[in-house]
C-alpha cells in the first residue's frame, strides 16, 4: 500500500511505498506549526493520519 505525505504551505508532496524507507529533505521559507496529511487513499484509517511540523527559527 501506497502511502503519501502532503504539507501544502511548505509544498511538501512525498509518496511512500510499502516496506521501503523514503526520505525527504526540504528548506521551509516560513516558521510557524504546519499540518500535514496522508496524500494517498489507504483505507478505512486514512482520515486520521496526520502530523504537525514545527519549524523555527
Amino acid at each position: 500500500m501506497t502511502h503519501g505525505l502532503r504539507i501544502r504551505e511548505l509544498g511538501v508532496d512525498v509518496k511512500v511505498n510499502k516496506g521501503k524507507s523514503t526520505e525527504a529533505t526540504f528548506t521551509p521559507d516560513q516558521t510557524g506549526d504546519f499540518v500535514g496529511h496522508c496524500s494517498n487513499f489507504c483505507g478505512a484509517g486514512h482520515g486520521g493520519m496526520a502530523l504537525t511540523v514545527h519549524v523555527v527559527d
